[in-house]
């Protein structure tokens, strides 16, 4: 599982398990953030303006999905 932490418009990403990978998608589809992780259990990312995301979070376990929304 994934833990999202906020403040303002950056995000802190836990998670239980390495991650590999980290997508932010806009909801028309388009990666706005793709990022290769070096199997760390934390990261930070800064949201790009305002809208509904999906970020997605590979880890050593699978793809987790998580809805962002940011005023």
């Amino acid at each position: 599982s994934i833990n999202i932490s906020r403040s303002g418009h950056l995000l802190l990403i836990m998670s239980d398990y390495a991650m590999n990978h980290l997508y932010l998608v806009d909801m028309s589809g388009k990666v706005l953030v793709g990022e290769k992780l070096a199997s760390v259990d934390m990261t930070n990312l800064t949201l790009p303006n305002s809208g509904v995301f999906v970020l997605f979070v590979e880890t050593s376990q699978g793809y987790i999905a998580r809805k962002v929304i940011n005023n």
